[in-house]
């Protein structure tokens, strides 16, 4: 901000003056010691300020509950036990962690291998039977009736079984 023409602090300086010097650089401080002019409006503003606080007083209600700040001892001491809180809580929950991981993941009884080996031939014994069943479904009993099983087709024969109808012929 720039001074005014005689070289005396301009309004937000005098407000700065007002709130505390402190904020003020060295040369205005210099300057407000010896200076009676500024001295006087920052007097005139500080009584103006404290006159607008004593309206706001006025129309501000009265309270209706005493408002305390508390000290700060207060807040340094207000909940001591808060480390042992978290602390018992994650030894609980590593607790609870570890019994569970024991309960699900426990080791399986040892194995029988016997029975086992006794699956596996039963499984073997399955899937060649449904080899064998794949080449010839028929039972070993039927067989002698059926006679002899040629896998060659007879075209002719096929036809004379399914013979076409005029909307299926082949193209």
């Amino acid at each position: 901000m720039r001074r005014d023409e005689q070289g005396h602090l301009n309004k937000d300086e005098l407000v700065m003056a007002v709130v505390g010097e402190a904020g003020l650089a060295e040369e205005m401080r210099k300057h407000l010691a010896l200076c009676r002019h500024c001295v006087a409006e920052k007097e005139r503003l500080a009584r103006d300020l404290a006159v607008l606080g004593e309206m706001a007083k006025g129309f501000t209600p009265p309270l209706r509950k005493t408002v305390i700040i508390p000290d700060e001892q207060f807040f340094r001491h207000s909940r001591p036990w808060g480390w042992r809180l978290a602390f018992g809580t994650t030894l609980a929950t590593a607790v609870v962690v570890i019994m569970l991981s024991l309960f699900l993941f426990r080791p399986t009884p040892g194995v029988n291998l016997a029975a086992l080996n006794k699956e596996m031939l039963s499984d073997e014994r399955l899937m060649t039977e449904i080899s064998m069943l794949e080449n010839n479904p028929m039972p070993p009993k039927w067989e002698a009736i059926a006679g002899e099983t040629d896998s060659t087709v007879d075209e002719a024969f096929i036809d004379f079984v399914v013979p076409l109808g005029a909307d299926d012929e082949v193209s």
